[in-house]
């Protein structure tokens, strides 16, 4: 796809929850295999993963030694907790700038809302990408989540205090759906491009049109599939967000049909054992000529 195009994916792995590793030999094989055809299908420049270990990082190193992809470790201890990604990046494309662990004590705990990752791309173009993976609801009710949207917004409004047309990517396991007060109102992500541009403080949320069945031939619908569902067994808890700049900027703008989930017969047959249970986010910004 060239410069002209810069496509980013997220992947929730389900490999090392909490940054321990469970994964079985075979389940990790399986996993570097999506991740090399993801990366090179979609012609990728970023790809967040989360639930990563060491032993995955080193597995990961060694599939992407002799690639155009380079490996940024996101592990960070935070009190008796992890966070648990890793940053796949077109070395030629983009330089990370910084990586900040967004943190709030909270009585003995310490709530995590996410990452700070600090973007160059092509030697130019500044991006502010907000990194997250919530508590599972088993762990954390809607009131943990809310707190935590809040507090993650509060970290786009410092970007945007600096600078109102910031480009800023938010993506994650948000362990909520796009229509949960936690992403709506605590995080303010709309659906509704048009008044986003017009309160360019809002975040734009692509992915409500991703809430329905699929049409194409890996049938799924949503991002987290869960057999035991009694009702529905897919969730979209998976999502990429984007402040106004990235929609309307004289910089990048998102191209509305490429947001989407990323699925092929592998993974849906992997899905559907029970290897994994998250399909990939990706979505793509083209350059303003």
């Amino acid at each position: 796809m060239g410069h002209n195009s810069f496509n980013i994916a997220w992947w929730n792995t389900g490999l090392a929850p909490g940054a321990r590793s469970k994964s079985a030999q075979n389940t990790l094989l399986l996993a570097l295999g999506l991740i090399y055809e993801l990366l090179h299908e979609q012609a990728l420049d970023l790809l967040v993963l989360c639930e990563i270990s060491e032993t995955e990082l080193r597995a990961l190193a060694d599939l992407l030694e002799a690639s155009p992809w380079r490996l940024q470790s996101g592990l960070q201890s935070v009190g008796r907790a992890r966070f648990d990604t890793c940053f796949v990046y077109r070395e030629e494309r983009l330089a990370i700038a910084g990586l900040l662990a967004l943190t709030h004590p909270c009585g003995e705990r310490i709530r995590r809302p996410g990452q700070h990752l600090r973007l160059l791309l092509d030697q130019r173009d500044q991006f502010h990408c907000f990194v997250s993976h919530w508590p599972s609801r088993v762990y954390a009710d809607k009131d943990e989540r809310n707190r935590l949207g809040m507090e993650l917004r509060d970290e786009v409004n410092r970007v945007l205090r600096g600078d109102p047309e910031a480009n800023i990517i938010m993506m994650g396991d948000y362990n909520d759906e796009v229509f949960d007060v936690s992403i709506t109102e605590y995080l303010q992500a709309s659906r509704d491009r048009e008044l986003v541009l017009r309160k360019r403080h809002l975040l734009y949320n692509p992915f409500w049109r991703k809430l329905g069945a699929s049409l194409d031939g890996d049938y799924f619908s949503g991002t987290i599939f869960d057999w035991r569902g009694e009702f529905t067994r897919w969730r979209s808890f998976d999502q990429i967000m984007l402040s106004a700049a990235l929609l309307d900027g004289a910089q990048w703008r998102l191209d509305e049909s490429s947001a989407n989930i990323y699925s092929s017969a592998t993974l849906s047959a992997c899905l559907r054992k029970h290897e994994f249970d998250h399909l990939p986010v990706i979505l793509n910004m083209q350059k303003v000529m």
